[in-house]
């Protein structure tokens, strides 16, 4: 399906952005393992795009590379994110 918009959540601490680093290596295989940079799942049928910005507690992400629609990228993106509280 090719590239989905970014999307911006606000109100991210570094605790979250570590919970939803340690959820992105389980759940799909990708490790986000610095403040801002880009990787892909171990099959490479996914790709993301991130950048944590600490000190206004946004984090936004972008999936650069994905087989599903980018509704379904969105939704799935946002639950993830919530599933840090």
């Amino acid at each position: 399906m090719g590239e989905c918009s970014p999307m911006q959540f606000e109100g991210i601490t570094r605790q979250r952005f570590t919970c939803l680093q340690q959820a992105a290596a389980q759940q799909v295989s990708v490790a986000i393992d610095t403040d801002s940079g880009s990787a892909s799942s171990g099959d490479g049928s996914l790709s993301i795009m991130w950048t944590f910005n600490e000190a206004t507690g946004v984090l936004t992400l972008q999936c650069t590379k994905t087989p599903y629609p980018c509704f379904l990228v969105s939704s799935r993106l946002k639950s993830f994110v919530a599933s840090c509280p």
